[in-house]
């Protein structure tokens, strides 16, 4: 009999010693970031917009993004007169922003059917900023690591994209509660996130669109081409892009109109200029044809300020057929998005 109760005292005594470290290590847990993650999760999930709120500082947040992603496309690169002329509008901007994310993110929270789709912000740059995340097609994945210094954490979050199959990384900033549970702040590296993403993105896009840039170029070819860019003077100065190509029509059906694009790419290969270009037919078959296009370049615009000043050596050109129509009803279209999935 003594033995017996030695062996359920012992047992007891087990018992409690690892119910104390269940709690110990349960209590410890809830008050981790990957935790808070867990809540800010469920609380999307079950529409709960203050607690969501609570364990993500919105403003931070997309201000953060703006500042990062948004910004940098607006101000000129070396002209400081712009820079402080322009640091008003940009903080009207700014502002704007975050408050036209804020609301849309406060719609998909508390969106109770899965049917009804949040109204797009009408400030051109969060629609912008919207399409470029794609926030349809992310699905979260998996915490991989947790480095906490003090009141600080960063988390690296592996988050999948559904239309892409292909897994990203996130590393984010959250600063700690008054009740020691976390909120988020910020994105770390949204700028590599998003190209990273976008490199995914056209990938995939060249991908799909293969086998009909290849049929495209059984019936109409781009054969040679040349561009320059002039400045003259008017009232003022007016520079120009000049796009001189020629086009083959190669098709046994006749075309009766075809959709180009050209774009100007600098360095790394980021695009300076784009332009679509549209011509009406009919054309007569075995035609070969030269066109010229010109667009007028604005100073004020980063992208085209760099197009004005540039070498044209330095500049390499990136010619698209993007779409054909057939007098007998046939349309060949390049896919300039990629299909969502359901």
């Amino acid at each position: 009999m003594k033995n017996r109760w030695k062996y359920l005292t012992a047992l007891l005594l087990v018992l409690f010693i690892a119910a104390g470290v269940y709690f110990f290590f349960s209590a410890n847990n809830k008050k981790s970031p990957g935790y808070s993650l867990s809540i800010l999760q469920n609380s999307l999930s079950s529409h709960d917009w203050a607690t969501f709120q609570k364990h993500i500082d919105l403003k931070s947040f997309y201000g953060s993004v703006f500042n990062e992603v948004i910004a940098p496309t607006i101000r000129q690169p070396s002209d400081s007169f712009a820079d402080q002329f322009l640091d008003g509008i940009i903080q009207n901007i700014r502002t704007t922003f975050v408050d036209s994310m804020t609301e849309y993110t406060r719609e998909i929270v508390t969106k109770n059917s899965s049917d009804k789709k949040p109204a797009l912000p009408e400030q051109i740059f969060a629609r912008k900023f919207i399409s470029l995340i794609d926030f349809n097609n992310i699905i979260y994945k998996k915490i991989s690591n947790t480095k906490i210094t003090g009141n600080t954490a960063t988390v690296d979050i592996t988050i999948t994209n559904k239309t892409l199959n292909k897994d990203f990384l996130l590393q984010v900033s959250m600063r700690k509660l008054d009740d020691e549970t976390w909120q988020l702040v910020k994105i770390i590296n949204i700028p590599e996130f998003l190209s990273a993403l976008k490199k995914a993105q056209t990938e995939k896009l060249i991908a799909l669109n293969k086998p009909i840039s290849d049929e495209i170029a059984q019936e109409i070819v781009i054969s040679t081409s040349n561009f320059d860019i002039k400045t003259r003077k008017t009232r003022g100065l007016s520079t120009a892009f000049i796009y001189k190509p020629t086009i083959i029509f190669k098709s046994a059906e006749k075309i009766v109109e075809f959709i180009g694009q050209v774009q100007i790419l600098g360095k790394n290969n980021s695009a300076l200029f784009t332009q679509k270009y549209i011509v009406h037919g009919p054309f007569p078959i075995g035609a070969k044809q030269d066109y010229s296009f010109s667009w007028t370049l604005n100073p004020f615009i980063p992208g085209d300020k760099v197009l004005i000043e540039a070498n044209t050596s330095d500049l390499k050109i990136k010619e698209t057929i993007l779409s054909v129509e057939f007098e007998n009803g046939k349309h060949l279209q390049i896919l300039e998005q990629i299909p969502t999935t359901n």
